[in-house]
C-alpha cells in the first residue's frame, strides 16, 4: 500500500511556480504586442482619416469658397462653410487623438509636451511637463509604452483624483530613464487599488506588468489626503541630446 501524501512534493511546487512564472511572462509579452499592434492600427486609420476624408473636406471646403464668391449674400452659403470648417476641425482632432504625429516626427517629450497641453484645455487640472536627455536608444515599443502609460496615468488624475495640479517630468538617471507622474490630489490605497480588476486597479495593473516585460517597474507611492507619486523606470536607456 502506497504511503498516503500530505500535499505536492516540493519538485512538483517548484515546477508548478516555473509554470505560472513562465505564463505570466507571455501575459506580459502577449500584452506589450498588442499595445503595439493597437498603436500601428490607430496610426493607419488616422492616415486614412488624413489622406481620405480630409483631403475630400478640404476640396469640399475650396468649391464652397468658390460657391461663396458667386453668391455673397446667401446665407446658406455661410453656414455651409461654417459646418465644413468644424468638419475639417474634427477630422484633424480625431487625427492627432488617434494617433499623435508629434511621437513619431519630434520625439516622446515633444509628445508629453502637447499631450499636457491638450489636457489643461480640457480637463481643468493645472499640468506641466519637464524633460531633459531624452533617451537615444528607446525602441518603437519603448517610446508608445511610455506616452500611453503617461496618458493613461493623467486621465487617472483627472478622473479619479480630484487634483488641482500634475506635473510630469522625465529624466535620465543612473543609466535609467524614469517618467514620474505627481499630484496633489486625494490620493488612494495602493493595495487595494492593483487588487480591482477595473477603474484605476486595472489601468495601474496593467502598465506594471507591460514594463515588466521591458524589464522595467513601476513604482507607486500614494497616502490618503496626501496625493500620488507614480515613477516609471526602464534600464539601460542612453541620453539624447537636452529636450
Amino acid at each position: 500500500m502506497k504511503p498516503v501524501r500530505d500535499g505536492p512534493s516540493e519538485g512538483e511546487r517548484r515546477g508548478d511556480q516555473r509554470r505560472a512564472a513562465d505564463y505570466l511572462d507571455r501575459l506580459r509579452r502577449l500584452s506589450s504586442e498588442l499595445v503595439l499592434a493597437e498603436e500601428r492600427e490607430r496610426r493607419r486609420i488616422a492616415n486614412d482619416i488624413h489622406d481620405g476624408l480630409g483631403d475630400e473636406l478640404s476640396m469640399a471646403r475650396i468649391k464652397t469658397a468658390e460657391l461663396a464668391a458667386a453668391h455673397p449674400a446667401d446665407p446658406r452659403v455661410a453656414e455651409l462653410t461654417r459646418i465644413l470648417d468644424r468638419c475639417i476641425g474634427g477630422a484633424r482632432a480625431l487625427t492627432f487623438a488617434l494617433a499623435p504625429p508629434v511621437l513619431h516626427e519630434l520625439g516622446l517629450h515633444a509628445a508629453f509636451d502637447w499631450l499636457v497641453e491638450r489636457l489643461n484645455v480640457r480637463s481643468g487640472v493645472q499640468m506641466s511637463f519637464s524633460g531633459t536627455g531624452e533617451p537615444a536608444g528607446l525602441t518603437e515599443t519603448e517610446r508608445i509604452l511610455c506616452y500611453r502609460s503617461v496618458r493613461e496615468l493623467l486621465r487617472n488624475v483627472v478622473k479619479h483624483a480630484g487634483a488641482r495640479s500634475a506635473v510630469v517630468t522625465a529624466r535620465v538617471r543612473a543609466g535609467a530613464y524614469e517618467i514620474e507622474v505627481l499630484d496633489d490630489g486625494k490620493g488612494f490605497d495602493v493595495e487595494q487599488a492593483l487588487s480591482h480588476a477595473e477603474g484605476i486597479g486595472f489601468g495601474l495593473f496593467s502598465i506594471r506588468e507591460r514594463l515588466r516585460h521591458l524589464g522595467g517597474q513601476l513604482r507607486i507611492r500614494s497616502t490618503i489626503g496626501s496625493g500620488s507619486r507614480l515613477t516609471m523606470r526602464l534600464p539601460s536607456a542612453r541620453a539624447g541630446p537636452p529636450g
